[in-house]
């Protein structure tokens, strides 16, 4: 089968489009459920689109160029899983010819094939996760174009501009998915071990990189919400408590196998000796580059399986440089053909007739799928917590949208200056309901008694309060009276 992608030609090009689509197929006849971590970029996009401003008027560490891309989204169809999925797999498809490129080009892989393309996209199917439009993914499509360069300035060298150029396009991808940042230090090390980079040029490489950060500081500042930026999304990797949405144990479930046969792989590789020196030396920027990705989980904000997409380039590389080693064909295919069965049972994980796993994969919290009859629908929302799935077929009210950065303001009410900011988000976008999900709206309503008025415990319930008391017209939007004022 996979035999069949060592010849390059217009017909095998389409036959990896048709395998890209058999393998997704079932999703898009499927009644597909929501990726939590989806569902709060779909909120921030929503948010822009009224009118609000990111970071200021709405408390996420959605990245900047995720949350226009949403914004755009959201014009064309609204918390649509399904354009998510469509425009996943057209990008991965995209990705995954461009990586063929990169590994063909010089002659990194021994033969001009489409086997690179073909490992891109098997490995792109090892989670649920992996087929929708997220940061890791999207971060990659600016990511690759920093490799090309790292491969022509090694093999070629490269013109003081295309240096810089290497160090923007990592800088933007930093604007998609922060963690990605730390590829400039995989850059670097790859040119100084490997090129004869005059030592001007790093201080251009570098430039390039802050390039697109201090586009957006410059544009942050103009309006008014600089410091936000800062909190909410630069500082946030090292502030910010982790997000968890898999077990340490399901994930390493779903992983050991195609990253015991992407760690075999790379062994293999290295240890062969038949290598001219260029794809020796490929082959160690490729080491650098799984380090890199391995480097920047940790740095994510959530925790997810998509943010081991970056991992995806590397192990793609070493399963192509191995497949030409295998002298035997027939042990080479059945490796990959398990490979890609085990992926498909990972990818297909939400729809599996065997009940127990089904089960277990939704108890992971990774994804949601809403119920028929959902106990909440149509209301301004606020959620205490992050159950973010509550949020489906509701709109967000105040700007408390990431309980993370909210603590300071829902948590810390003992200073004045901040319950006032605190009551006056409340007033400017009042939420009809409030759930209690992380159970601590009783002590923050005891220290805001103003607010505590408005609300009350829905009977029958032990986090749902709703809103007895409308505003009347023609009310002012903060407290100006002696008696509010003491409230807070």
């Amino acid at each position: 089968m996979f035999s069949l992608f060592r010849i390059r030609s217009v017909d095998r090009l389409l036959l990896l489009a048709l395998f890209l689509l058999l393998c997704r197929a079932g999703l898009l006849l499927a009644d597909l459920p929501y990726v939590v971590p989806e569902i709060p970029w779909w909120l921030v996009g929503e948010k822009l689109l009224a009118g609000s401003l990111l970071y200021r008027d709405v408390l996420d560490d959605t990245p900047p160029v995720v949350a226009l891309l949403y914004a755009g989204l959201s014009l064309v169809a609204p918390r649509s899983a399904y354009l998510s999925l469509l425009l996943g797999t057209g990008l991965v498809f995209v990705q995954a010819l461009y990586f063929n490129r990169i590994c063909t080009r010089y002659g990194q892989v021994d033969e001009r094939s489409y086997m690179p393309a073909v490992l891109y996209l098997l490995l792109a199917n090892l989670c649920f996760d992996f087929a929708v439009l997220s940061p890791p993914l999207l971060a990659l499509t600016t990511l690759l174009p920093a490799l090309s360069r790292v491969f022509t300035h090694i093999r070629e060298g490269l013109e003081e501009h295309r240096v810089h150029e290497t160090g923007f396009w990592i800088g933007f991808s930093a604007m998609i998915y922060l963690p990605s940042a730390v590829f400039i230090f995989f850059v670097a090390a790859s040119f100084l071990l490997y090129t004869g980079t005059r030592p001007r040029w790093y201080a251009v490489l570098g430039i390039g990189f802050l390039l697109p950060f201090i586009a957006a500081g410059f544009l942050f500042y103009f309006l008014g919400a600089l410091d936000a930026f800062v909190d909410c999304y630069v500082r946030a990797p090292f502030t910010l408590a982790k997000q968890g949405y898999m077990s340490f144990s399901f994930l390493t479930l779903m992983l050991l196998p195609p990253l015991a046969l992407c760690v075999w792989a790379a062994l293999r590789t290295l240890g062969h000796r038949g290598y001219i020196n260029f794809q020796v030396v490929s082959n160690t920027v490729m080491v650098f580059w799984a380090g890199a990705a391995l480097l920047s989980y940790p740095l994510s904000t959530w925790h997810q399986p998509a943010c081991l997409w970056l991992l995806v380039p590397a192990g793609a590389y070493f399963l192509a440089q191995w497949s030409y080693l295998v002298r035997k064909g027939i042990l080479r295919e059945l490796l990959l053909v398990a490979l890609l069965g085990h992926t498909l049972v990972c990818l297909y994980l939400p729809f599996l007739p065997l009940r127990y796993l089904r089960t277990q994969f939704f108890k992971q919290g990774l994804v949601y799928n809403p119920p028929a009859r959902p106990a909440l629908e149509g209301h301004k929302l606020l959620v205490m917590g992050t159950a973010m799935e509550l949020y489906l077929g509701n709109t967000p009210a105040t700007p408390f949208l990431d309980r993370r950065l909210a603590a300071a303001a829902l948590d810390d009410t003992t200073d004045y200056a901040v319950r006032f900011k605190t009551y006056q988000a409340f007033r400017q976008d009042m939420p009809d309901v409030i759930v209690d999900a992380d159970s601590s709206l009783q002590s923050f309503l005891r220290r805001m008694p103003i607010l505590a008025r408005d609300y009350a415990l829905q009977p029958g319930t032990d986090r749902m309060w709703f809103r007895i008391r409308r505003p009347q017209p023609g009310a002012a939007a903060a407290p100006t009276s002696t008696s509010q004022a003491a409230e807070l």
